[in-house]
């Protein structure tokens, strides 16, 4: 499995949606908050994919 760098979004952005993803959020919930907040653009594929390189699974999440 390759994993990519992700520079676009910083640590701290990261830890915001690792949150979110623990408190049941969808990605399409966390970009919107990451767009608010950090106002980079951010797409619930992206969310996907930073989430899935820490570990995260929403499949996961939802059970």
């Amino acid at each position: 499995m390759t994993r990519h760098l992700n520079l676009k979004f910083t640590v701290a952005d990261t830890d915001q949606m690792l949150a979110a993803a623990r408190r049941g959020q969808t990605p399409t919930q966390i970009a919107r908050t990451v767009r608010c907040v950090t106002g980079k653009p951010c797409a619930p594929h992206e969310v996907e994919r930073v989430l899935g390189n820490a570990g995260v699974s929403f499949a996961e999440q939802s059970a």
